[in-house]
């Protein structure tokens, strides 16, 4: 009989650890679903510096480009005031323009891509800390389960020697 009850006691001991064992390998996912979200949102806005620096690029090659057209034209002695002169300036100042925006607006999809790779990993975070509190609370309620299926077992065999 001692011995069953020292079977019963490691039992409920070795549930409470298992559950133990299993909070703690939910939390260390759930820091490295946070830390994985952190780097998520450091990339955004590395994205948004990135394309910012190319769109500023964008814009100081596309003055290089119209001041070559204008000195080509001057060079040879075309009028750049007025008609296709100018609307080949106005061309390359506008497309250069929307080359620069779409760089941007690449840019802030990438980041946009990265703030939901971001809220997908805090939400992974919260999942696995709640997994970790209720390991802890399963292997406490397996424990004391096991322990009152003994006793209900040990109390049926005393009410049938009687």
């Amino acid at each position: 009989m001692c011995l069953q009850i020292i079977g019963a006691l490691v039992s409920a001991v070795g549930t409470i650890m298992s559950g133990f064992a299993q909070a703690a390998a939910a939390s260390y996912q759930a820091q490295v679903a946070a830390m994985n979200a952190r780097i998520a949102e450091q990339r955004a806005q590395d994205a948004i510096d990135r394309a910012a620096d190319e769109e500023q690029k964008q814009r100081m090659k596309t003055a290089q480009l119209v001041g070559t057209q204008m000195a080509a034209l001057g060079a040879n002695g075309v009028s750049i005031l007025s008609g296709s002169p100018l609307d080949t300036l106005e061309d390359t100042v506008a497309l250069g323009e929307l080359d620069a925006l779409e760089i941007r607006r690449n840019g802030e999809l990438e980041a946009h891509d990265f703030r939901v790779q971001k809220f997908n990993f805090q939400a992974e975070a919260g999942l696995q800390r709640l997994t970790s509190r209720a390991a802890v609370i399963s292997g406490f309620i397996g424990a004391a389960t096991g322990l009152t299926k003994f006793a209900g077992q040990r109390t049926s065999t005393i009410g049938q020697i009687t």
